[in-house]
């Protein structure tokens, strides 16, 4: 699963596998990010992502124990189980 999954992960539930050009185009649209997700991406996140992360925990754990084939088939990050560790809390 690429970071851009995990980006998602901040606004919907993913089910489902994404190239790379399809995630972009999805994140660059008004409902994600408004602007030119290549262009963005590197760029500080907090505005859009900061209070959401609670979201993306939730969505990445029901993804994880969902046994999708998006696991499956592709490496993926578990950032959703470490994202306590790294932040040192259990409370988002």
């Amino acid at each position: 699963m690429s970071f851009e999954v995990w980006i998602l992960l901040h606004f919907e539930e993913v089910n489902r596998q994404y190239t790379n050009e399809h995630l972009k185009r999805k994140l660059s649209g008004k409902d994600y990010f408004n602007t030119n997700y290549n262009k963005f991406k590197g760029n500080n996140y907090d505005d859009f992502l900061y209070d959401r992360v609670a979201d993306a925990k939730n969505n990445g754990d029901k993804l994880l124990k969902s046994n999708n084939d998006i696991i499956k088939d592709n490496p993926y990050m578990n950032i959703s189980r470490e994202i306590g560790k790294i932040f040192r809390t259990e409370v988002f």
